[in-house]
């Protein structure tokens, strides 16, 4: 199971790319949003409620994945923290941290995950603010889900969205953010803290579990874990340093890889990326497994441990330290009587 940044990244350019230019005013085309756009979320404001509590589901995400993931969750929340003193310090040392007990970890994950959207993205409304117009063009955002995707497991999609901005913003200067519905709210993508996280076609599908025949075990917890915390950490990064969202690499050609991730975007050559987040944090999880977990489930699981740690590659050079300070983003304006039109 792996995630996808880059791709879904490119496949949001295309999409957008596709729409009017909005070089000037949209008259043509004028409609009423699906929603006023007065009910625009620009802050999620953190609590100490348990993390199972704090995420925000899309409303078509399917309920029985959200009771999993809620499950999921608990698992973090009441966790004792038992962990060596290295797993402890190399903790402290990826993720900016004097302490690591369960309610940081999960403080540090609600800071860069807030909403969680399902695979299909056909399925959400995307809207181009063009703030000296005052328009926001509408348009469905399309599937990005290719057979290349059917073993990721999530993706961080504010993360995508905020890049696509960057790249639009090149060829359309009166593009001042993007704004996509969850639910009964449009959300303001202004960075990458915006914490949208999509829902890979292999987290829930049996076959890509580490154990096949019941879903809500233990040791498929610990690995949809990983996967949140890898993804969390696609929400760092600046501009100013190069290190927005912490992007893979393509998978070097050096005989450390398999041969079938050589040349794809599943590698990191950062000391401080997705894997080593994603790996870190399961590492001391796995002590939950001596007792509750098959030898064979503990195996695979400290197989995708090393897996993931043999996907941090520096390649020829040395590997890099990333600056995760976060993106301060895009100026947010008021939108509440700007007008809508269809993107073509």
């Amino acid at each position: 199971m792996k995630t996808s940044l880059l791709a879904v990244f490119s496949a949001l350019i295309f999409l957008i790319s596709c729409g009017d230019s909005a070089s000037e005013k949209n008259t043509n085309d004028l409609t009423e949003p699906s929603l006023p756009f007065s009910q625009v979320t620009n802050s999620f404001p953190l609590t100490s409620a348990p993390l199972a509590d704090s995420l925000i589901y899309a409303s078509d995400v399917p309920q029985e994945q959200v009771n999993i993931l809620r499950q999921d969750l608990a698992v973090l929340d009441t966790w004792d923290g038992l962990m060596t003193a290295s797993e402890s310090q190399k903790l402290k040392d990826l993720m900016g941290l004097s302490t690591v007990g369960a309610s940081d970890l999960s403080l540090w994950f609600k800071e860069r995950i807030k909403y969680i959207l399902q695979s299909d993205l056909s399925r959400y409304e995307l809207g181009l603010v063009f703030g000296s117009d005052t328009q926001v063009g509408l348009q469905q955002l399309g599937t990005t889900e290719t057979g290349d995707e059917a073993n990721t497991g999530g993706g961080n999609i504010g993360t995508a969205i905020f890049l696509t901005t960057l790249e639009e913003q090149r060829s359309r200067s009166n593009l001042s953010y993007l704004i996509i519905r969850i639910n009964d709210s449009w959300v303001s993508v202004l960075s990458p803290r915006v914490g949208l996280m999509r829902i890979g076609p292999a987290l829930f599908d049996p076959d890509y579990q580490v154990n096949h025949t019941n879903i809500r075990a233990l040791s498929n917890s610990l690995q949809r874990l990983e996967v949140l915390f890898h993804e969390a950490r696609h929400s760092d990064g600046n501009q100013a340093s190069g290190s927005v969202g912490f992007a893979h690499i393509n998978c070097p050609n050096d005989g450390t890889i398999p041969a079938e991730l050589v040349g794809v975007p599943a590698c990191d050559d950062m000391a401080n990326g997705a894997y080593s987040v994603g790996a870190a944090v399961l590492k001391p999880l796995l002590h939950l497994c001596e007792r509750r977990c098959t030898a064979s489930e503990q195996e695979v699981l400290k197989a995708i441990y090393l897996d993931r740690i043999s996907r941090v590659t520096a390649g020829t050079g040395l590997l890099k330290l990333l600056d995760p300070t976060p993106e301060t983003g895009f100026n947010a304006v008021n939108i509440s009587d700007f007008q809508a039109f269809n993107l073509r």
